[in-house]
């Protein structure tokens, strides 16, 4: 994404259009902190012509409510109602993201009660560079 150490939506907004207008096919979705924030963001505001049939958020930052306050990131209250609607939803956070708080997670969880929440124990913000729950998840989508 654009000036990933200096994020911005209307940024991030851009360059999603931009790599999604470029896929004809299924596609499945991933994002980790901000960037998966932003992709929420941007699912929930924006006409999506895509399928998506899986959609995976890592270490998300919750932007409202009960989670962190910042003008420009927060998702509206009712953003998950304007999701798309077919995708699978796949949440995973490490109980001891010392970035983002793990409270978070249950944020999402409230908020998206269909979607599969993987805690993940003693890894950080980075998950330490283990993303094989993600994998065998993706694993189990049909594309």
């Amino acid at each position: 994404m654009p000036d990933e150490d200096n994020p911005n939506y209307e940024n991030y907004k851009t360059g999603i259009s931009k790599e999604l207008k470029k896929i004809h096919n299924s596609v499945l979705l991933v994002g980790h902190s901000v960037g998966a924030c932003f992709l929420l963001k941007y699912l929930s505001e924006e006409k999506i012509d895509n399928d998506i049939p899986g959609m995976f958020f890592i270490a998300t930052p919750f932007w409202g409510d009960g989670g962190w306050q910042y003008e420009g990131f927060s998702l509206k209250n009712d953003f998950p109602s304007h999701l798309p609607p077919e995708p699978v939803i796949f949440f995973y956070h490490s109980t001891n993201d010392e970035t983002v708080p793990f409270s978070h997670l249950a944020l999402y969880a409230k908020k998206i009660p269909h979607a599969v929440i993987r805690t993940i124990v003693g890894r950080g913000h980075q998950l330490n560079n283990d993303l094989s729950e993600l994998v065998q998840d993706i694993k189990t989508i049909s594309i």
